[in-house]
């Protein structure tokens, strides 16, 4: 079942939009989307989270660090806990 394959996959935290759809040959076709970080956003409360190029606010892998900017204490900019659209947690 193409759609629950689909949920299955976007329930990823770092997946940022993904489509599914067979062709005319009955050929599965898959193309995702991961989210880009950008910069990572610290306070000093312990709040961790990414951030893209869009303003898009996604949580920090555990088996992963990018190579990136850090910002740390942006409590005055960021008011943290951030309302995230998509449940990660």
């Amino acid at each position: 079942d193409l759609n629950y394959l689909e949920e299955k996959i976007k329930s990823n935290k770092f997946i940022k939009d993904i489509e599914i759809y067979n062709n005319l040959n009955n050929v599965v076709n898959i193309n995702i989307n991961q989210f880009k970080p950008y910069a990572r956003l610290i306070n000093n409360i312990g709040d961790d989270y990414y951030i893209d190029k869009n303003g898009e606010i996604f949580p920090v892998s555990n088996k992963y660090s990018e190579m990136i900017i850090i910002l740390i204490k942006m409590e005055k900019f960021f008011q943290f806990p951030i309302s995230i659209q998509r449940g990660f947690y």
